[in-house]
């Protein structure tokens, strides 16, 4: 069985409505049948343009996965979280849920929601939770403000109390400085922007003082796999952090092996090797690709590809994911 955890979806009532679903400063642009989202005032776009077919028909995301062998999905919104208004979450949460009812041994999803939205988000969480979705859906940075902030205490809580995962995707725009030139962003911001994310939840005390809280890292968790040691082992009093016991808070830290484009079987088993295969699960980043169809045959051939023993393979193409979620 392969199950693909990094795997987008947006209901079609999400694209049609999105102009009036979005916040203030941010703005849908049309053009011949693509859209791109961007910040009004800059005018700087914060997805690249996006066909809405890719995101809503089932039927095309269903022969794509048929066709690379992935058995099932676990929906979620992208980068959207980073901007996500409470009316976009119900929306999107209620198209999701659907899609998963409709297809229940195809798919399952994630809860969107706004991380600062107090009350109101636990209650679209404990909502959405009610309709079938299995995990909370944030990104790296939220209005520029990294998940380890008071302001996202409550979402964490509520997590551990209703024992969801938390995925981190993401954010489209970092907040690091220098990295417009060449698209550094793309390329290096994102994956240090998910290490920076990590060591603050973990610094901070998040994992720590909610014993339930579980999350899981895109993108192989930035550069975790090449700096764990620097971070969480290194010798006493090196590093100016609190005296945690990280080799077992690490233990429910989990990444996925999307995109597919940017890792090769190299990467993936030493993520594997490094962290341990209970913590790598499958992962695709479709329909995010130049060609979506490949991109999901990618992801499991770069898995397939590794030198893992058959029985290690089997946990990253599903046995995580079944037990995460």
């Amino acid at each position: 069985m392969k199950i693909d955890v990094h795997h987008h979806f947006l209901p079609k009532t999400f694209f049609e409505q999105s102009d009036a679903l979005l916040p203030p400063h941010m703005e849908a642009l049309w053009s011949d049948g693509r859209v791109v989202y961007r910040e009004r005032e800059t005018g700087h776009a914060v997805t690249p343009p996006l066909d809405p077919i890719l995101w809503h028909d089932a039927d095309l995301q269903l022969r794509h996965m048929d066709a690379a062998g992935i058995d099932h999905a676990v929906l979620s919104s992208a980068c959207y979280q980073d901007w996500m208004t409470i009316d976009a979450a119900r929306i999107i949460n209620d198209g999701t849920a659907a899609l998963a009812r409709a297809h229940p041994d195809r798919f399952s999803g994630m809860i969107s929601v706004p991380p600062d939205g107090g009350e109101i988000m636990v209650s679209e969480n404990e909502r959405a939770r009610d309709l079938g979705l299995c995990a909370i859906n944030i990104t790296t940075t939220h209005q520029n403000r990294y998940p380890d902030h008071e302001d996202f205490r409550q979402l964490f809580e509520t997590a551990s109390k209703m024992d969801l995962p938390v995925y981190v995707h993401p954010s489209w725009r970092t907040p690091l400085s220098s990295m417009e030139r060449w698209d550094l962003e793309r390329a290096i911001g994102k994956p240090t922007d998910l290490s920076i994310c990590i060591a603050n939840m973990m610094f901070s005390g998040r994992f720590h003082d909610l014993p339930g809280l579980r999350m899981l890292f895109a993108h192989l968790g930035g550069t975790l796999p090449m700096t764990m040691r620097r971070l969480f082992h290194g010798q006493p009093g090196w590093l100016k952090v609190p005296d945690y016991d990280y080799p077992q808070l690490l233990k429910r830290l989990y990444v996925d092996t999307a995109p597919a484009m940017w890792w090769s079987p190299v990467e993936i088993e030493s993520a594997a090797r490094i962290l341990g295969e209970s913590q790598v699960l499958l992962g695709s980043d479709y329909p995010l690709s130049n060609d979506p169809a490949e991109l999901l045959k990618l992801a499991v051939a770069n898995i397939e590809g590794t030198a893992l023993s058959k029985e290690e393979k089997s946990r990253i193409f599903a046995g995580n994911a079944i037990e995460l979620f």
